[in-house]
């Protein structure tokens, strides 16, 4: 009888590796398809492709300080419009405790330097950005467009130039269409939503909007 309960666990160990394989080889496919994807869409956009960048080549904008594991995947370089753009899938792991998790986003790197763009921080307000406020926490608003100041947390140690960068059409455009998150550091912009990325389909269109939200901005 004693070794029921051993060949039950072994039943239940073997029927779990076999579910991690399971796993993992579907994930192993999808990043395969995904890949294979952008590697088409690159080609139809008129961009070079590589698999993987790392972190530094992509520039030292705040969201690639977040986490370990940082890594951009699925690298298109090329042009929008006439401006140097670089896009990608970029990820980073999160720990908190004992458990963790993968954050993945599709961003669009515009390399050209911009002149007199100040370094700055957007990205969407949340309930602890508003009580930070109240100990001090900086963020930047507007008073010609209170409803753009609700929705998103704006920081940067040059506050006179930022105010000057984010004109009125970069305020119309971005409370126009929230959760944007917008870095500028160096002249170079980083335009994404966090967590978000894009089906390979619909990267043209995503990298048109990012577009939009670049020309905006003057330094």
């Amino acid at each position: 009888m004693a070794g029921a309960p051993m060949a039950l666990s072994l039943a239940l160990f073997a029927g779990t590796l076999g579910l991690v394989g399971v796993v993992a080889y579907g994930m192993s496919r999808a990043r395969k398809a995904r890949t294979e994807a952008m590697r088409v869409v690159g080609t139809t956009m008129g961009f070079a492709f590589e698999e993987t960048a790392a972190p530094q080549a992509l520039g030292a904008f705040p969201l690639m300080e977040h986490g370990r594991g940082r890594e951009g995947r699925n690298v298109l370089a090329g042009t929008l419009a006439g401006r140097p753009a670089t896009i990608c899938d970029y990820r980073y792991v999160v720990q908190s405790g004992k458990s963790s998790h993968e954050v993945k986003q599709t961003v669009v790197i515009f390399t050209d330097a911009l002149a007199g763009l100040p370094d700055f921080e957007l990205r969407p307000e949340n309930i602890f950005h508003k009580l930070g406020a109240v100990f001090g926490y900086q963020d930047i608003d507007f008073d010609t467009n209170e409803e753009f100041s609700r929705q998103y947390l704006l920081r940067g140690r040059d506050e006179e130039a930022i105010r000057r960068a984010f004109n009125s059409s970069v305020l119309m455009l971005l409370w126009s269409e929230p959760g944007w998150c917008v870095q500028a550091v160096a002249g170079r912009l980083l335009v994404f939503r966090s967590g978000k990325v894009a089906e390979a389909s619909q990267v043209p269109s995503f990298a048109a909007d990012t577009l939009r939200i670049a020309g905006a901005f003057r330094g």
